[in-house]
Formats: C-alpha cells, sequence, structure tokens
C-alpha cells in the first residue's frame, strides 16, 4: 500500500468511503429498477463495469504519485 499510494491518508481514506458507497448506492438504484421494470436490474457485465472504473480512479492515483515521486527526485538531483 505504502509503495503504490506513499502511505494511507485521510484523503484516500475518503475516497475509498466514497467508491464503496457509490457501488452500494448503484446496487440499489440497478435493484429498485429491476422491480419497476424500468430498467435492466441486477446485471454483473454492469457491475463489473462499475467496478473496473472504480479501479481506474485507484490506478491513476497511484500512478500520480509514482510521477510526483519521479519528479521529486529529479529536482533533488538538479537535472
Amino acid at each position: 500500500m505504502t509503495y503504490f499510494y506513499g502511505g494511507w491518508s485521510g484523503v484516500l481514506g475518503v475516497l475509498l468511503a466514497l467508491a464503496i458507497i457509490d457501488y452500494v448506492t448503484g446496487l440499489f438504484a440497478a435493484g429498485a429498477e429491476g422491480k419497476k421494470g424500468t430498467g435492466p436490474g441486477l446485471k454483473s457485465k454492469i457491475g463489473l463495469i462499475g467496478i473496473a472504473r472504480k479501479v481506474f480512479i485507484f490506478a491513476m492515483v497511484a500512478v500520480s504519485h509514482h510521477q510526483g515521486d519521479i519528479n521529486s527526485k529529479k529536482v533533488a538531483a538538479g537535472t
């Protein structure tokens, strides 16, 4: 965890909490639409896309951390 995100921070915890809340509310909304007959309901393909988006968000945070780490090493080296 430290390697990818530079340690656990409050902001990372908020991002994780919001991602979980987003996914759970998506499950509730899909279930409600399925019961009313107005939408596809719970579909594993749609759920997988939601999970993939959240993984992508955390991957971008990790890439940004590493890019910042690389830039700070270049500045410290004077290049």
